[in-house]
């Protein structure tokens, strides 16, 4: 039998649909993933949000969360349903390893859900967090002892690394090295690809 593995997923429905459109959708994935063997760990209804930027002329769209296991050669039907599914607009799957578990984990403990780590760019701007480059830089991750993992869904983090034109800031600014640098990276470019970080200045106005 074909070993599971553990992933989390993220998709984006049109906010045009009615209630009973959003949960179609959302059995449709649940569904699949069971009689495929897999089986759900975690779910949430997100709800309607702003998105960072515009997606097929949306600027909203209803967010559902949610961690499951299957066997990785069947993710490419899963991709398949995503796209056949007129009314999901956008989804992100990703591959949990040990660090990204016990991170989730103690999350939920925690109560803390996924809501309230999709925090809109526009507060986190009023909030001034931009890294100042006057000030001498360190290596925060070595410093207070990060895991090795970078939840791509806590964005009040993420824009930290980011410079008022929406760029990703360069390690001789951030103090980064070059192991948590891609770390970073990688988290923001999963974020923007799920529409809760923008991709240029224009968007956070």
């Amino acid at each position: 039998m074909e070993e599971l593995r553990r992933y989390e997923g993220m998709i984006i429905i049109d906010p045009a649909v009615q209630t009973k459109g959003y949960n179609d959708s959302i059995n449709r994935v649940e569904e699949f993933i069971k009689t495929n063997g897999g089986s759900l760990i975690y779910t949430e209804k997100i709800g309607m949000t702003t998105l960072a930027y515009e997606i097929k002329k949306n600027k909203k769209g209803f967010y559902f969360y949610f961690e499951f296991t299957l066997s990785p050669d069947k993710l490419g039907e899963l991709n398949t349903l995503f796209r056949r599914d007129e009314q999901i607009i956008r989804n992100i799957i990703i591959a949990l390893n040990k660090d990204a578990i016990d991170y989730n984990d103690a999350e939920r403990k925690k109560k803390e859900t996924v809501k309230k780590t999709l925090v809109l760019v526009k507060e986190e701007k009023k909030k001034n967090k931009y890294i100042d480059p006057t000030k001498k830089m360190f290596c925060r991750f070595d410093r207070y002892g990060f895991k090795n993992y970078i939840d791509y869904k806590n964005t009040s983090f993420l824009f930290k690394f980011l410079n008022p034109q929406g760029k990703i800031l360069p390690r001789r600014l951030t103090g980064n090295r070059k192991k948590w640098q891609r770390k970073v990276a990688e988290a923001i470019k999963r974020a923007r690809q799920i529409a809760i970080l923008p991709f240029c200045s224009d968007n956070l106005k």
